[in-house]
């Protein structure tokens, strides 16, 4: 623990032991009992003691001193919190990551990190999707860590390429059959992400220790395959479709397009067969 944090923890230390002698005074004033209504030494050291412009001073004097002390020590920890995120994207852009910024975001590689300046905390999602929540940081090295930890969870999830395509035309097949009274061959997005949810299970292909198989994951190996789709034969082949914007009102999309920072987002609310 550094001296500046020592400092700090001392001087609030100081101010409540001086609200402490405070509050002991009052307390021992309320357990006060008269003897006697003829007990005028009693009355006058009461009197004394209840003076109400002697405990107002004193009080504001501890509010005020408090106020001051928590109000510089927060603006400090906001201060440090900014300099931690600039020299976290700095390394990473110096480690050659693509970037781009965005409101109190910044895309780095596959992950979005949300900067909570009141709280002094990062999030990290991926397509929206939190693979980290919510966490207070000090300094760059906690932002590196929680940063390495998602991009674990990434790689934890990430299924082999042949056995992803695989189980997504499965999943696609079986979507179909169950929808097949619409008379269409275009399956919803989240049918779709159920019924892979279906088919890993049944291959037993969730990763260890990933008890379930979060959106996010779900949306992680979904670019990937559309990033790799040209290795896939065209029978086999899925396409990726946008829809409308009642459909994208109404929240049947889901957001793609994460692995590069430098495309935009998208959001898809269709699975389909490839066309030519």
């Amino acid at each position: 623990m550094n001296g500046s944090v020592m400092n700090s923890i001392a001087e609030w230390k100081d101010i409540k032991k001086r609200l402490g002698d405070a509050t002991k005074r009052i307390n021992q004033l309320a357990k006060k009992e008269l003897k006697s209504i003829k007990d005028a030494d009693a009355f006058e050291k009461l009197l004394q003691g209840l003076s109400l412009e002697t405990l107002k001073n004193e009080l504001e004097d501890w509010r005020r001193e408090s106020l001051d002390f928590i109000r510089s020590e927060w603006e400090l920890l906001r201060k440090n919190f900014r300099k931690a995120e600039s020299q976290f994207i700095r390394e990473k852009k110096d480690e050659g990551v693509p970037i781009k910024e965005l409101d109190r975001a910044w895309r780095v590689g596959p992950l979005k990190l949300l900067f909570n300046d009141q709280k002094c905390t990062v999030k990290i999602v991926y397509n929206e999707q939190a693979v980290v929540n919510q966490e207070v940081v000090a300094d760059s090295e906690d932002i590196r860590k929680l940063y390495d930890k998602a991009q674990k969870q990434l790689k934890k999830v990430e299924l082999p390429f042949e056995k992803l395509a695989e189980i997504f035309w499965q999943a696609y097949e079986k979507g179909c059959l169950l929808a097949c009274k619409k008379n269409t061959e275009d399956l919803p997005i989240k049918d779709f992400y159920q019924e892979v949810r279906v088919e890993l299970f049944r291959t037993n292909m969730i990763p260890r220790k990933i008890k379930s198989f979060p959106e996010w994951a779900f949306l992680y190996n979904l670019d990937v395959y559309v990033s790799n789709c040209s290795k896939i034969p065209e029978e086999k082949r899925l396409l990726l479709k946008s829809g409308g914007q009642l459909e994208i009102q109404r929240n049947m999309g889901m957001v793609v397009n994460g692995l590069d920072p430098l495309k935009e987002y998208k959001t898809v609310c269709y699975v389909g067969r490839y066309v030519r």
